[in-house]
């Protein structure tokens, strides 16, 4: 081998050596902390984990209800870190607010990513300032374990189980459900009394009580906490899981 091609080829390696035995540097995310002038304070989590979604170019954000009056507020509050939110405008000291995790990025496509709880309005929470530490803190884990998993298809008329784990969300000890069924228009074909135990057997019929055309569908379960007299009240929690597709043959 020529010398000087051969030395080449050493210092190369020697280059590369140094390379690859270089220290990676890892970014560091700064710590949030909480402004003074916050009104409200939160801290959201997946297992224990700061939240992340598939849909890289979805921009999770907080939104307000007032709990006297029902409104909607404009305001909104992006979820810093994945973890913490704040409002420090828009709001008023000594009101009462439920503040709003509601996903609406890019329907999941893989079966990981429905084990969180899509929807979560929280138990009302009074607006104070200089609240230094979350004022609330919930982890939307929910392992699901759907009975019917995604795209499952089934016979028409057959009667159709679906139940899901009810000890795998943290936030939702004291809840009860409701199974829900929209077809491919999110148009509610079946919805379900509550119930403390999320299983239910549906004999393929409407709420009206006709039969279902063969076709694709989606179910979800609602929550909401024991006791609460409507679903979307502003007396306590409710919220939902991410919708399943599934199929009933002809």
């Amino acid at each position: 081998m020529n010398l000087k091609l051969a030395a080449a080829l050493v210092a190369g390696t020697a280059a590369i050596t140094m390379l690859a035995g270089c220290p990676t540097v890892t970014p560091t995310v700064e710590e949030f902390k909480f402004s003074p002038d916050a009104l409200i304070t939160g801290k959201l989590q997946n297992d224990g984990k700061a939240i992340e979604f598939a849909d890289s170019n979805y921009t999770h954000k907080i939104k307000l209800k007032n709990v006297a009056t029902a409104e909607n507020l404009t305001v909104e509050a992006p979820l810093q870190n994945g973890t913490f939110f704040e409002f420090t405008s828009g709001v008023t000291e000594g009101t009462d607010y439920q503040f709003n995790s509601d996903y609406t990025g890019s329907v999941p496509t893989k079966a990981a990513d429905i084990n969180m709880i899509r929807q979560f309005v929280s138990n009302p929470i009074k607006a104070e300032k200089a609240a230094t530490d979350p004022m609330v803190t919930v982890d939307l884990k929910w392992a699901m374990n759907p009975t019917v998993a995604e795209n499952t298809e089934f016979t028409k008329g057959a009667n159709i189980t679906f139940t899901v784990d009810k000890s795998a969300s943290p936030a939702l000890a004291d809840a009860e459900y409701q199974l829900r069924i929209v077809d491919t228009n999110n148009v509610e074909k079946y919805v379900s009394t509550f119930s403390a135990t999320p299983s239910f057997t549906w004999d393929q019929k409407a709420t009206g009580g006709s039969q279902v055309d063969a076709g694709n569908y989606q179910y979800h379960f609602r929550f909401k906490k024991a006791g609460k007299t409507t679903y979307s009240g502003t007396d306590a929690y409710f919220g939902d899981s991410f919708k399943i597709p599934f199929k009933i043959k002809p």
